[in-house]
């Protein structure tokens, strides 16, 4: 496998630096570049998003991208209609150690008045070198298809139905191929001053043939809104799931709530105000010996100024986790404040940036041996910049400071993914 692999990267890449290059039918670009990867994460104290029976999938499927290597990239996309109804790429990584090639279509038609969307993607990864781990090797495949029926002319009605499964090269306690389906209702309706409205049910199962305790159920609905108004715009999202595994005495099971809202007011053609409140509640039976129920709320003030491309607002950040702790001794419920900028530069074509930081401190109901409170500093940056031409580069950026007041619980936690390309 491994010389088939390097015989056909081998091959794209001579093609993809060929004098044939611009002179490939319509409807075909090509596109290469480089790329980065790099994850440091010295300690991680918050475990609330990485606890219960899924960890280990939930860690590989954020990690299944390169950490700490240079790639290369090679993307071929064909969209033989102006419309772009149908569209096919070819994605092409190496890495020292990894190969990974990536197929995806994505079709849309009409048949009368409802509207049709087939989409799906296959995705392969395999170390070439070096000490195999979880997770290294492995086919992974997806499919969409989406229905919608206009009931009027502002309101539609759509039924989705997704199915994806990953299956690994080697089995072990820890690599388990598994099979989702999932399938959705949905009711959305615009408004005459553009404002956007949908709701939505839910159904999802999981099978996992070597965990019967990883298979479950999951049901749930979902809600949010999009006004606009004169002088500011408000986006509201809510989102309820009931998720059932197939396991005894109801262990692991749980009810989950999320709910966001987003306010933006604005005084003249340039100050604005924003408001966010973002709340989660996740509860388990109070008989789980594992899992403690919790509820999470984070606020934001926000004040500041925009222009035509650039826009800037700071003010306070507050965040609060209060765990049911049960019989347990000791949680880890904090309750956080910090100082907030958002910077952003949107010019289409040219730059868009979008940048977040964060100073604060976080406060813990209860200090233990593993966990005190701290001080921090988050930055987030996401950019996308049109160097010259065709030459592009992307950049995602998130880093996380810890100052404890016991210096060696203190850590560091960087992620680092660009990529640079050029489009023939």
């Amino acid at each position: 496998m491994r010389s088939t692999a390097v015989f056909i990267a081998i091959s794209v890449f001579i093609l993809a630096g060929s004098p044939q290059d611009h002179t490939f039918a319509s409807g075909l670009t090509v596109r290469a570049g480089l790329g980065y990867d790099f994850l440091s994460q010295e300690y991680f104290l918050d475990s609330a998003a990485l606890s219960g029976p899924d960890s280990t999938i939930t860690a590989w499927a954020l990690t299944t991208d390169y950490l700490d290597d240079v790639k290369g990239q090679l993307w071929l996309t064909y969209s033989p209609h102006d419309d772009g109804h149908l569209r096919i790429e070819a994605a092409y990584d190496q890495t020292p150690e990894f190969l990974r090639g990536r197929l995806s279509a994505d079709h849309r038609f009409r048949a009368g008045k409802a509207r049709f969307r087939l989409s799906g993607e296959l995705e392969g990864k395999n170390r070439y070198r070096g000490t195999s781990e979880f997770g290294d090797s492995y086919l992974l495949a997806e499919t969409r298809t989406r229905l919608s029926v206009p009931l009027s002319k502002s309101m539609n009605v759509n039924f989705q139905v997704r199915a994806d499964g990953v299956r690994f090269e080697s089995a072990s306690i820890y690599n388990y191929d598994y099979y989702r389906l999932s399938a959705r209702l949905g009711l959305d309706r615009l408004f005459e001053d553009f404002s956007l409205a949908d709701f939505h049910l839910s159904a999802e199962t999981r099978r996992v043939p070597d965990s019967s305790e990883l298979c479950y159920v999951k049901i749930g609905g979902a809600l949010s809104y999009f006004g606009l108004y004169g002088s500011g715009d408000l986006d509201l999202q809510a989102h309820f799931e009931k998720k059932d595994y197939q396991q005894p005495d109801g262990k692991d099971d749980h009810y989950r709530l999320e709910a966001v809202a987003d306010h933006r007011l604005r005084f003249g053609r340039k100050w604005f105000s924003r408001q966010e409140i973002d709340f989660e509640l996740t509860h388990f039976d109070p008989d789980d010996a594992v899992n403690v129920s919790y509820s999470r709320l984070g606020i934001a003030f926000l004040g500041g100024l925009e222009g035509i491309y650039l826009s800037l607002a700071g003010g306070p950040d507050f965040e609060l986790l209060d765990e049911q702790e049960g019989d347990q001794p000791v949680g880890e419920d904090y309750w956080e404040v910090g100082g907030r900028v958002d910077l952003d530069y949107l010019k289409p074509g040219k730059l868009l940036a979008s940048v977040q930081s964060i100073v604060g401190k976080r406060n813990l109901k209860a200090d233990a041996e593993l966990q005190s409170d701290f001080l921090f500093e988050r930055v987030n940056l996401i950019g996308d910049l049109t160097i010259a031409g065709f030459l592009r580069l992307n950049l995602l950026f998130s880093a996380e400071w810890e100052w404890h007041e016991r210096e060696e619980d203190d850590c560091r936690t960087f992620l680092l993914s660009t990529n640079l390309s050029y489009t023939f």
